[in-house]
């Protein structure tokens, strides 16, 4: 990951509670996934983050990856200092 990038993603708090951090950095992470042919179906949530699946086509042959996370933390706002 490049630096900017990681600057990017540090900067947006997606604290639990925070709907608009969380899908920020869902867009985020989501705009690097497509660079990387992957496909997005979103699930749009009203109180909470958006919950996001990726996809790709790939050979059937081949071994399969899952991989699976969150994009929300524990940090609530004005608790962690911006990247410098």
């Amino acid at each position: 990951m490049l630096w900017n990038e990681l600057k990017q993603l540090i900067n947006i708090n997606p604290y639990t509670k925070n709907k608009s951090g969380v899908d920020a950095h869902g867009k985020l992470f989501g705009s690097w996934l497509q660079e990387l042919g992957m496909t997005e179906v979103l699930f749009e949530r009203e109180l909470i983050g958006h919950h996001r699946l990726y996809t790709s086509v790939h050979d059937k042959d081949a071994p399969s990856l899952l991989l699976l996370g969150h994009l929300d933390t524990v940090f609530p706002p004005d608790t962690f200092a911006q990247y410098s």
